[in-house]
């Protein structure tokens, strides 16, 4: 009994160069390229990097407080939703009784958790939403997402700076350099 009973098939499309994807070549009718010492490779990379060195490191720290914002915004986001909530429950309370006091008389009622949720929040009993403070903090939800567009367009800016100089370098390197030396070998 053999092993496998599917007939073998002749080397179709796929095993030409420049074959349909998963043939090896990319398309491009050449086999891909590896580098045969990565760390030469990484040495020559951060050496061409080298002259650019604080461009990298303004996208990178620009990359970093655009995260930070990123995240500051739904929680600032949320931190206007439970102060809306705070100034509901606080204008419920009457006005001349502390915080402590209201916890206290629900605690008394038998009404624990609502009085823990009273007693983890920053109320003032008898006063309402404070929509100056409100006001503040949107104004802040607003403009993080203006911030996050402003930094994420500066660093794309710098970062395509930086590339197209290591291309135009690279681009340089194989049209002047590269044949000037070949000539001069030629001549020696």
């Amino acid at each position: 009994m053999s092993r496998s009973s599917a007939p073998r098939r002749a080397p179709g499309p796929a095993a030409r160069p420049g074959g349909p994807p998963g043939s090896g070549t990319h398309g491009m009718g050449m086999p891909v390229a590896k580098a045969k010492d990565f760390r030469t490779s990484l040495r020559r990379l951060l050496g061409r990097l080298r002259p650019h060195r604080l461009a990298i490191l303004f996208v990178v720290l620009l990359a970093v407080v655009g995260v930070a914002l990123t995240i500051a915004g739904p929680k600032l986001l949320g931190n206007a939703t439970q102060r809306v909530f705070e100034g509901v429950v606080s204008r419920e309370l009457p006005a001349g009784v502390t915080k402590e006091q209201a916890v206290a008389a629900l605690r008394a009622q038998g009404e624990g958790r609502r009085a823990d949720m009273l007693a983890s929040m920053q109320l003032t009993p008898g006063h309402g939403v404070d929509f100056t403070a409100l006001g503040r903090l949107l104004l802040l939800v607003v403009g993080v997402p203006l911030g996050v567009a402003i930094f994420a367009t500066v660093l794309a800016l710098v970062l395509t700076c930086v590339l197209l100089a290591l291309l135009f370098l690279s681009f340089a390197v194989a049209i002047v350099v590269e044949p000037l030396h070949v000539l001069l070998r030629g001549i020696a």
